[in-house]
C-alpha cells in the first residue's frame, strides 16, 4: 500500500509540475482589417437608410426612428428619400480607408452654411452638446437629454469630424428657474462605421464592430489655447484645413497649437504678443 502510493504521488506531482511548467496561453482574438470590415459597415448603413423613416418630434429637434413595414401601408419615406437634399456625405481617410459618413442636418435648411446660426467648432475645441446613440438595432447605448461639454481631442473620431460641419446658436437665454434655452442651433444625425466608433470593442451594448448612429444638438462651444500662449488653438490652424494638429511652423515636432514658441526664437509666443518686438521708430515689427 505505502509503496503505491508513493508511486502514485510521485506520478500526480509530476502532472503538476508539467502543466506548471507550460501554462495555458490564452488565444489572441482576431481582429478583422478594417478595409475588410468597412464594406459590411457601409451596407448595412446603407440598408438602414434605405429600411427606415425618420422623425423630428419636437422643437428641441429630438429623432425618432421607424422601420418602414411590409407592405407600407402607411407610405412612410425612409431616410434617404425624406431628407435627400439634406443627407450628405463625407470622407474620412482613417485606419487606410476612405470612409464614407453620411449626416443629415435637420436644422431645416440644405444650405451647410446654416447648420446652426452661431460659430463653429474645430477639432481641438470643446463642444456643449445634448445627444443619443444607438445601434442599427435600435439599442440606445448612451444619451445625455441635458447638454453637457466635452472636448473633440477626447471623443470618437467620427464626431471629430462630423461635428466641426455644424454651428451653434443663439447666446443661451436663462431663464427665471435657472435654466438655459438655446435657440437656432445646429442638429442632426450621423451614421458612423466602426472604424470611426470603437470598431472591435464590445462596449456595454454595443457589439465589436457596431455602425453606430448619433443624433445630437450643439448648443454652445469653447475655443481652447491648450499651450496658454494667449492664442486660440483654432488660430493655429495655418493651412486652413480645419485641423491644427498638423501645422508646424518652425518645424520642430511640435503643432503650433501645443508650442509655446511657435517661431522656434527661444522667446515664447505669449511674451511676444505682450511685449512685441519694435523697431527703432517704435512700431511693431511682425515676423515674416
Amino acid at each position: 500500500m505505502i509503496r503505491i502510493f508513493k508511486i502514485g504521488f510521485i506520478f500526480i506531482m509530476s502532472l503538476m509540475i508539467f502543466s506548471c511548467g507550460k501554462p495555458d496561453v490564452p488565444a489572441v482574438p482576431y481582429v478583422v482589417p478594417y478595409a475588410e470590415q468597412y464594406p459590411k459597415d457601409i451596407a448595412a448603413i446603407d440598408k438602414y437608410l434605405d429600411e427606415y423613416h425618420m422623425d423630428v418630434v419636437n422643437a428641441e429637434k429630438d429623432v425618432a426612428f421607424t422601420k418602414i413595414p411590409t407592405p407600407n401601408t402607411a407610405n412612410l419615406q425612409s431616410i434617404r428619400v425624406q431628407y435627400a437634399s439634406n443627407l450628405h456625405v463625407k470622407t474620412v481617410a482613417s485606419n487606410g480607408v476612405d470612409y464614407k459618413v453620411y449626416y443629415v442636418n435637420i436644422t431645416d435648411t440644405p444650405n451647410p452654411s446654416n447648420y446652426g446660426t452661431g460659430e463653429k467648432p474645430t477639432k481641438v475645441d470643446s463642444i456643449f452638446v445634448s445627444y443619443k446613440g444607438q445601434t442599427l438595432a435600435d439599442v440606445v447605448f448612451d444619451q445625455a437629454p441635458n447638454p453637457i461639454w466635452l472636448r473633440l481631442l477626447d471623443v470618437i473620431e467620427g464626431w471629430t469630424e462630423i461635428f466641426p460641419l455644424f454651428k451653434t446658436g443663439d447666446a443661451g437665454i436663462v431663464n427665471s428657474n435657472g435654466t438655459v434655452t438655446y435657440n437656432n442651433f445646429g442638429a442632426g444625425v450621423m451614421f458612423l462605421p466602426s472604424g470611426l466608433a470603437y470598431y472591435n470593442n464590445a462596449l456595454g451594448s454595443i457589439p465589436a464592430y457596431a455602425p453606430l448612429i448619433f443624433s445630437f444638438k450643439l448648443k454652445a462651444l469653447n475655443y481652447i489655447d491648450h499651450d496658454y500662449d494667449r492664442i486660440n488653438s483654432k488660430d493655429e490652424d495655418i493651412n486652413g484645413d480645419g485641423s491644427p494638429a498638423n501645422d508646424d511652423a518652425d518645424a520642430d515636432g511640435f503643432s503650433n497649437y501645443l508650442d509655446i514658441d511657435d517661431d522656434g526664437d527661444a522667446i515664447p509666443t505669449k511674451t511676444e504678443i505682450k511685449r512685441p518686438a519694435r523697431d527703432v521708430n517704435g512700431d511693431i515689427m511682425l515676423d515674416s
